[in-house]
């Protein structure tokens, strides 16, 4: 997370390092990621980054609780709509995170690396932790679903979850495929 000096930049500068920030690594898993990329981008000393951040780790943290925030903004009313129909709920929630990574293709690919990198010692297992997120989160949705009567009967709740996470991280690919176009 950041120090506090990062919190005390003027907005332009603080929302300038972001912006470079994001880019690198939306076109860069964490270990190919640049921190001198970043700072020749900005213009500043590496010194300077590290009295923002206490290390590359800590500002991909940053990172993707920034771009969590900023999706969640958007989607966050479809998670708490869970009245509708099952699939319909599900189909509504993915389109607006699909027209959200489209608009905002920086976030959209950063949180995409995330969901796909690979174990290293800085980052334990951040992917499958963030997997084991979405499968508990599904679960919760499922239960409702099947307690309020909305899904017919009682599923493998682990492997439904699985399936319908990995259906979401499969949809933007699907999209850039079909559309011949690349978020990067």
């Amino acid at each position: 997370m950041p120090n506090p000096t990062f919190h005390n930049l003027p907005q332009q500068k603080r929302e300038q390092f972001i912006e470079i920030a994001l880019r690198e690594f939306a076109l860069y898993p964490y270990e190919l990621a640049s921190i001198s990329r970043i700072i020749k981008s900005m213009g500043i000393a590496k010194g300077s980054l590290y009295q923002y951040f206490k290390n590359k780790k800590a500002l991909y943290d940053y990172l993707i609780q920034y771009a969590g925030e900023r999706k969640l903004e958007v989607t966050g009313k479809y998670l708490k709509d869970t009245e509708a129909d099952f699939f319909k709920w599900y189909r509504k929630m993915h389109t607006a995170s699909v027209l959200f990574d489209l608009s905002h293709p920086d976030i959209g690919l950063l949180l995409n690396n995330v969901s796909r990198e690979c174990y290293s010692e800085q980052l334990d297992n951040l992917s499958l932790a963030n997997k084991e997120e979405a499968i508990a989160f599904y679960k919760n949705v499922l239960k409702q679903h099947v307690n309020s009567g909305r899904l017919p009967q009682k599923p493998n709740y682990i492997a439904y979850s699985y399936i319908l996470m990995q259906t979401g991280i499969g949809l933007l690919d699907l999209l850039q495929l079909q559309l011949g176009i690349s978020l990067r």
